[in-house]
């Protein structure tokens, strides 16, 4: 005959929980991220501001283990997800420390820099999320219970400038 232990069965549930409370933040490079101005052109406009982040194997268990989709296309990003903020512009945090100017009101008014630079392919960034259930995507692309990430701050540890070809507008 088998018995479960009650207390043993609350300490697992403990450690799982706590095993998914852990990734708040991630580091990885920066691909096609809009976080001066919200991304409303283009051939999938989100209205939001949008990062893609390139992750590391671990990090990739990590957040597969929290329900989160990591896609891999098969191009330079390798695996990578998707974090994006709808409501509110991400802080963004310069190489040195110091926070870019934004649309937000920020505490810290005497250590803020110029304003929020246009992100280059390739620059990375410890970046700091949220997990949240984005039901509406899940039921439009069959996601089945999914997570989304919700981008809450970029901080840059490798910043390379945007710097548009000739032939590609803004």
């Amino acid at each position: 005959m088998t018995t479960t232990n009650k207390s043993s069965r609350i300490q697992t549930d403990k450690v799982e929980k706590k095993e998914k409370a852990v990734l708040k933040s991630f580091t990885g490079t920066l691909y096609y991220t809009m976080l001066k101005d919200k991304q409303i052109k283009g051939e999938y406009p989100a209205n939001a501001y949008i990062a893609q982040i390139s992750v590391d194997k671990k990090t990739k268990e990590k957040l597969e283990f929290l329900g989160v989709q990591v896609l891999n296309k098969g191009n330079e990003l390798g695996d990578f997800v998707r974090a994006k903020s709808k409501q509110f512009q991400p802080r963004v945090v310069s190489p040195e420390g110091a926070p870019y100017l934004s649309n937000v009101n920020d505490a810290d008014a005497d250590s803020i820099i110029n304003e929020v630079p246009i992100i280059g392919n390739g620059s990375t960034a410890e970046v700091i999320v949220s997990l949240y259930d984005n039901r509406e995507s899940n039921v439009k692309q069959g996601n089945g219970g999914r997570k989304c990430l919700g981008l809450r701050e970029v901080r840059l540890t490798n910043l390379i400038p945007y710097t548009p070809n000739e032939a590609e507008p803004l």
